[in-house]
């Protein structure tokens, strides 16, 4: 059995609308409401200043008929295309693309990754 205090309690919180539903019932005296305290908002991070774009530099090799893989490697190596000669070679293996490694002269941007670098000298 609710004692009277709890029974004034629960009328207090919910009043019947004109449907018969149980709404609550709100304050309009803020006074009566409990003190809340906000917590405080998180600083927000600094974003990273963005880095200026590098404009694409492209650079045109020459491969000579019947180079190897290794010879094409060291040929982006010494223009400053790639950074690892091994690298190259082993992702052109991985591939099976080293047969298909093509002589001619290709103009290959700084913005272009290994793949897409060797799908460029693949004719891919």
């Amino acid at each position: 059995q609710l004692s009277s205090f709890q029974h004034v309690e629960t009328e207090m919180e919910t009043e019947q609308n004109q449907t018969g539903q149980e709404e609550p019932i709100v304050s309009e005296n803020p006074a009566e409401e409990p003190e809340t305290i906000p917590e405080p908002e998180p600083m927000p991070e600094p974003e990273p200043e963005p880095e200026p774009e590098q404009p694409v530099v492209y650079t045109t090799v020459k491969i000579p008929s019947g180079s190897t893989g290794v010879r094409i490697a060291g040929i982006l190596k010494d223009s400053g295309i790639i950074d690892s000669t091994t690298d190259f070679i082993n992702r052109t293996e991985s591939r099976g693309l080293v047969s298909k490694l093509q002589s001619g002269s290709f103009k290959i941007g700084s913005d272009m990754d290994l793949d897409e670098i060797i799908d460029k000298l693949t004719g891919q």
